[in-house]
């Protein structure tokens, strides 16, 4: 029983992968690059910044994760003694829906996080 609800989760967590056009590290390495920044940095308290610049340290995620972004941004702020940053990756037109409401949500609770939205669908 274990081994069936295993193989669904799974092939679903495949399939809803599928939908991107390119996978996140992709977008995190980019910007880096543009940016000058290190992927993937270890934090003191053993999780991963994904992106981390002389002044940020930036959690990136697709628009639909805009409200995990938040805590885990937040946090590699805190361990590295940086503002915290989103970069918020949309393939899509529809995604800036999320864009939005998440830059409402900084403002409206004076949150210092830094987002930057890095449209990648056409126009």
């Amino acid at each position: 029983m274990r081994i069936l609800a295993l193989v669904i989760f799974i092939s679903l967590a495949s399939a809803a992968s599928a939908g991107r056009l390119m996978p996140e590290k992709h977008y995190q390495k980019l910007y880096a690059e543009q940016v000058g920044g290190q992927v993937e940095v270890t934090a003191p308290d053993g999780t991963r910044c994904d992106i981390l610049t002389e002044n940020l340290a930036i959690e990136a995620d697709f628009a639909g994760k805009w409200a995990e972004a938040i805590g885990q941004s937040l946090n590699y702020g805190f361990q590295f003694n940086k503002k915290a940053g989103i970069l918020l990756i949309m393939e899509h037109k529809e995604d800036e829906r999320h864009y939005i409401r998440l830059g409402s949500l900084i403002r409206h609770y004076g949150l210092e996080i830094e987002l930057i939205p890095l449209r990648v669908y056409m126009q």
